[in-house]
């Protein structure tokens, strides 16, 4: 049976000379089906993604997870340095990386919450992207983090923004990320919608009815308006941003999680293969252990360069 603590950990190079962490991770399968890029989301690290990279490797993908730079994690900095920008060059670098290591791959890219907004961007730039698929996507930047901090603090002047902010116990430097906001064009729901009219690969959003961070009906205008037969909308009924809140339901998307990957992949109608409840809680607490005391160690021995070149 798999152990999801078999991971290869590496420490690939970004352009600019960071160190981005990456968990790699092989399908139980003799031949995988393809490569699915999983993403940290905003104020997580890898091993919070364990159940989805279960779920994936054991029907048959390989899996490469990655903690943004300048984010909570195992890769270069802090969060008080946080940016969109510093995790659109995260994700770039992870996709090259995956390239690298499965060049014959198809390669999806799976993503949450703020981090879709990242996503979107990614795969408007990139045609080496097969599919996306989000989960709680933020689609109005600006409307969620003023739901998150109690404050609209994009609506500020700069010199009125905080020097930090605190989300979930982490300290988080607000005046660099109102500035790459504003320089980016993150924040709006229009500006999303354009991301998302300018992506080159199929698409499939779980958007849930409850969710208190992002509306489910700005979700729907986008999808309305663009009405793209290669972009798909699966409404959760009766949750809330955190899917870790409903076990069921997280059950439910992760198995249709794979499903998608199966037909993006050429794989429809295949048999999703679930990892057992005592494997996942296992695999969850052996990750958090290895993450946390990697995190706190003192870095005793030189690190692999996997650096990519384009």
């Amino acid at each position: 049976m798999f152990s999801q603590s078999d991971f290869e950990e590496l420490h690939s190079q970004t352009t600019d000379g960071r160190s981005l962490a990456c968990w790699i991770s092989r399908a139980t399968a003799k031949e995988a089906k393809g490569v699915i890029i999983v993403a940290s989301a905003f104020g997580r690290c890898m091993h919070h993604n364990s159940s989805i990279a279960s779920y994936l490797i054991n029907n048959g993908y390989d899996v490469v997870r990655y903690d943004s730079i300048n984010h909570v994690g195992m890769s270069y900095g802090e969060m008080m340095n946080f940016t969109m920008g510093d995790a659109l060059l995260s994700a770039n670098h992870a996709v090259d990386l995956a390239k690298a290591l499965f060049p014959a791959r198809t390669l999806g890219f799976f993503s949450t919450s703020i981090t879709s907004r990242i996503a979107f961007a990614l795969a408007a730039q990139r045609d080496d992207i097969d599919f996306l698929i989000t989960l709680s996507g933020v689609v109005n930047l600006q409307k969620t983090l003023a739901r998150v901090f109690g404050e609209d603090y994009c609506a500020l002047q700069l010199h009125d923004v905080p020097h930090q902010v605190i989300f979930e116990g982490l300290s988080v430097g607000a005046k660099n990320f109102y500035q790459d906001m504003m320089s980016g064009n993150w924040l709006s729901l229009e500006s999303t919608r354009d991301t998302i009219m300018q992506l080159k690969s199929p698409m499939t959003c779980f958007a849930s009815s409850d969710d208190d961070w992002v509306e489910i009906s700005e979700v729907k205008r986008i999808f309305s308006e663009l009405d793209s037969r290669s972009l798909s909308l699966i409404e959760l009924e009766g949750c809330g941003h955190d899917l870790g809140e409903n076990p069921a339901m997280a059950r439910m998307v992760m198995r249709d999680m794979v499903k998608r990957c199966y037909e993006y992949c050429g794989f429809k109608g295949a048999l999703i293969r679930e990892p057992s409840y005592n494997m996942l809680l296992k695999t969850a607490l052996q990750e958090r252990r290895i993450q946390r005391k990697t995190i706190s160690a003192e870095v005793t021995k030189s690190t692999i360069d996997y650096s990519i070149t384009k």
